[in-house]
């Protein structure tokens, strides 16, 4: 079955949602950024969501809007960094796209984000300590995507260049 979705996962800062758009733009297709949808949904961002309704109830929201997006065709979706956590999120994103986990160092992440406050997790500082330890949890399951990408070094037009070289190959198998 060809595939017509394009997820991207993989941790804040990685170049999901600039990705996206170049990718969405090349395509002629749809981008969805889940994080943005939840704020919109919510009338609220993100920090605002975690601090007043909980994380649970915010990877709920995310959980909601996966299995939306996931029905869509020629569309290019970037995940939240913890929405593929779940392992359902993780079997249903295989299921109808293909996915690409883009990466970073921590010492890349940290300066992406250094003018970002809203990242509830890292709280408002945004430690590269914290980086670490997040990512550590995360490994094992960012490990498991077939499909990586570095983007410490690269610009998003390039990490958008790889994504659809991939995605070419992939779709036509």
């Amino acid at each position: 079955m060809k595939k017509n979705l394009i997820i991207l996962t993989g941790f804040m800062g990685t170049g999901k949602t600039a990705v996206g758009e170049r990718i969405a733009e090349c395509l002629g297709w749809k981008c969805f950024d889940m994080d943005k949808m939840i704020e919109q949904k919510e009338r609220m961002t993100v920090s605002e969501i975690f601090s007043k309704k909980g994380e649970g109830y915010f990877r709920k929201m995310e959980d909601k809007v996966l299995r939306d997006l996931c029905g869509q065709k020629q569309a290019v979706i970037a995940t939240g960094g913890g929405s593929l956590l779940s392992e359902t999120n993780r079997q249903l994103a295989e299921q109808t796209g293909i996915i690409f986990c883009l990466t970073a160092t921590p010492k890349e992440i940290k300066r992406r984000l250094a003018n970002y406050s809203d990242r509830p997790l890292l709280g408002p500082n945004g430690t590269k300590g914290k980086i670490i330890e997040l990512l550590k949890v995360r490994k094992s399951i960012y490990d498991s995507f077939q499909n990586k990408i570095d983007t410490t070094e690269i610009t998003p037009d390039q990490v958008a260049d790889l994504v659809l070289k991939h995605f070419r190959h992939e779709a036509d198998c």
